[in-house]
């Protein structure tokens, strides 16, 4: 148990005793109170963190659900995507060949930014998480490794 752990629980009996003898106050010493207000504080640093970890974690999902409903959308029949793909169509005498054409127009204009850098960062992560694994036994620069990752992770071509 840690000591802020032990402390809240005396301060628990302490008051529970008090309560029973009728007493409605309990006198804490103020090394007791600078300990809980350190671990408040800490607490507080680190809940702060997590909030804005989360509100991160919140616009990526809100962008990567916007993607999917894109995907999912039919592109309109005047669209520039979906005339682009039926002159691909019409330009093959074979049809099967003019719909794998039309059909590979329709998907090779939808752009997902967000989904893009989702994936670059899982490939970031595997870099780090081989550098990690290695620990110092491989014969390149960590560094190195470390900026393909950053690059990676940015988005950049590697």
């Amino acid at each position: 148990m840690t000591d802020i752990a032990r402390l809240i629980n005396s301060i628990k009996r302490r008051t529970s005793s008090a309560r029973e003898l009728g007493y409605d106050v309990l006198f804490v010493a103020l090394d007791d109170l600078d300990v809980l207000a350190d671990s408040l504080e800490t607490a507080l640093r680190a809940n702060a963190a997590q909030a804005a970890h989360i509100e991160q974690l919140q616009d990526k999902f809100n962008k990567l659900a916007a993607e999917n409903v894109a995907l999912k959308r039919v592109p309109e029949t005047d669209s520039v995507a979906m005339l682009l793909a039926l002159d691909s169509f019409r330009s093959e005498p074979l049809p099967d060949v003019g719909l794998q054409k039309a059909f590979e127009s329709l998907m090779y204009h939808r752009m997902t930014p967000a989904t893009d850098a989702y994936l670059a960062g899982i490939k970031a992560d595997g870099v780090e998480e081989w550098v990690s694994s290695r620990d110092g036994r491989w014969n390149g620069t960590t560094e190195e490794a470390l900026n393909f990752a950053k690059q990676l992770r940015e988005g950049g071509k590697v």
